[in-house]
């Protein structure tokens, strides 16, 4: 039976998004319950009590798939929570021709997705992603992995799921916290290569009180257009994929630090934030990006995320932690920076002390 919806086709595999999702997500469980020996479904115990109630609505034969439950949060993002998983897909009897469905954020996506792809040398994976970061971001263009020693995504693999459904109405499960750490990446799509995506986004920020699904499926598909594109073009990360990374290197730094020593760490949107406000001060340092712009960036998501206190951790214990992002290249700090609103520039490096001016400019916002 074909499946129709809206969809994007990414490298060797779609993305079924918007209105239709359901109907497309319905449609291909019906044919994998024929064609393959078990179905698996990854979830937390937010996604279980949530969403795993609709995906049995509208996909009724699921409820005989085996559930393998993780704890929810970054914290368990680790080797420890990846074995776990190896052994419920050993214990459930999967095997190589065993589906696992990745039900959740861009935490079941990226450690699910590595499980999926070394158990057994590899059995197929789906994402049905049910966060704003996940449907932006996180679920498409294969990254997988885990963290390691309170290092974001240290090791992984890069391998593409069979599948992506995307549907907007998971989001009605969200709170503002959790909408806002996916937004944050939206709002990077636009910086980095849509200067109107840009507008729409932080002139719509109205999106994380009040729900609109028409308005969502429309931002989310120009996100995913965005991200497709370029992961198309670079599916390995060599080189115009690094654009994706514009906030990241400071924002996983700061994630990693606030996930060790805060009782109610950031999320890893909040993070990068606050990583493309001090980004975008490098640009400026950098590349001249306009301090008109440098201005609108910081007073746009400075709207958006409550200003975070950057008195905690000392510079020279973040810029350690920088040290150690996957994107480097022998002890340099590699940076995605601006030189306008909706162009970026990829492999670019500064000395240290710029970076402590950035992260000042942001405690002095």
């Amino acid at each position: 039976m074909p499946i129709s919806a809206e969809k994007i086709v990414a490298n060797g595999y779609s993305i079924f998004h918007g209105s239709n999702a359901w109907s497309a997500l319905s449609m291909f469980i019906e044919r994998a319950s024929n064609t393959y020996s078990s179905i698996n479904i990854l979830l937390d115990e937010n996604t279980e009590k949530q969403c795993l109630p609709a995906l049995y609505d509208n996909a009724p034969s699921l409820v005989n798939a085996a559930l393998v439950r993780i704890p929810s949060g970054e914290a368990n993002k680790n080797v420890g929570t990846l074995a776990e998983i190896w052994e419920a897909l050993q214990s459930n009897g999967s095997t190589r021709r065993s589906l696992l469905i990745n039900l959740g954020g861009g935490l079941i996506s990226d450690i699910g997705g590595f499980a999926a792809s070394t158990f057994k040398r590899g059995i197929d994976f789906i994402n049905i992603p049910t966060t704003l970061l996940g449907q932006a971001d996180a679920s498409i263009g294969g990254k997988t992995g885990i963290d390691l020693l309170a290092v974001k995504n240290q090791v992984g693999l890069i391998v593409n799921p069979v599948a992506v459904f995307v549907i907007p109405d998971f989001l009605r499960t969200l709170n503002h916290q959790q909408l806002k750490s996916g937004y944050a990446e939206i709002l990077k799509y636009g910086l980095i290569s849509d200067r109107e995506l840009w507008k729409s986004a932080k002139d719509n920020a109205s999106l994380l009180t009040e729900y609109s699904e028409s308005n969502w499926t429309d931002i989310i598909e120009k996100a995913l257009v965005i991200k497709n594109t370029i992961v198309v073009e670079d599916p390995k990360e060599q080189g115009i994929r690094k654009v994706l990374n514009f906030g990241h290197t400071i924002g996983h730094a700061l994630e990693a630090f606030s996930l060790q020593n805060d009782s109610n760490p950031i999320t890893h949107g909040e993070a990068v934030a606050i990583g493309m406000i001090c980004e975008a001060y490098i640009s400026t340092v950098v590349l001249g990006l306009d301090l008109e712009e440098l201005n609108q960036i910081s007073s746009v998501i400075l709207s958006i995320f409550e200003k975070y206190d950057l008195s905690k951790p000392n510079d020279s214990m973040l810029i350690e932690l920088m040290r150690h992002d996957k994107k480097n290249t022998s002890s340099n700090i590699n940076f995605t920076l601006l030189n306008s609103i909706g162009s970026a520039v990829i492999d670019q490096y500064t000395e240290t002390k710029i970076i402590s001016e950035a992260l000042n400019f942001y405690r002095d916002l």
